[in-house]
């Protein structure tokens, strides 16, 4: 974000590595962004079953119940940011792309947008997030999102 704010980006898209994104989505998430009020743009997935599907339900039933708005697949590493974001991710260093950060802008007034789209099975790497690994990052999260972001120091809407 620091690199497309210095460059004076309009746009910047985070994308995963591990091929499940397909890059087709990319414009038609660039159209919704021109066309709409969105700040963010959330490549969404539908998940059916499994431990990820669990895990993204609770996640969205946290924010959902923390900022009144329904985030479907909070966990997504395909987003594209408008030029405030961008600025807003490159100086301020502690936000992550994680659901937690999501649900912390959202109650600062920025509006997130959702694109179904279709991902692939990973097709590189492997994710960290083991059983154990999964029970920690939900906590972690859980902890955020209810309580740690309450106390994040308080600017104006972004």
């Amino acid at each position: 974000m620091r690199y497309a704010y210095i460059k004076n980006y309009d746009i910047a898209l985070q994308f995963d590595g591990d091929g499940q994104h397909l890059p087709e989505y990319i414009s038609q998430m660039v159209d919704l962004m021109q066309e709409s009020s969105a700040d963010i743009i959330i490549g969404v997935r539908k998940l059916n079953k499994g431990l990820r599907a669990i895990g993204s339900a609770c996640l969205m039933f946290l924010i959902k119940i923390t900022t009144g708005k329904t985030i479907t697949d909070p966990t997504s590493g395909m987003r594209l940011f408008n030029r405030k974001m961008i600025e807003e991710f490159a100086k301020h260093i502690n936000y992550g792309p994680e659901p937690d950060t999501l649900a912390y802008l959202i109650n600062k007034g920025v509006n997130i947008y959702e694109l179904p789209v279709t991902m692939q099975e990973r097709q590189f790497g492997k994710s960290y997030l083991n059983l154990i690994n999964g029970i920690i990052y939900m906590l972690r999260m859980f902890v955020s999102i209810i309580i740690i972001q309450w106390f994040r120091r308080r600017r104006e809407k972004i």
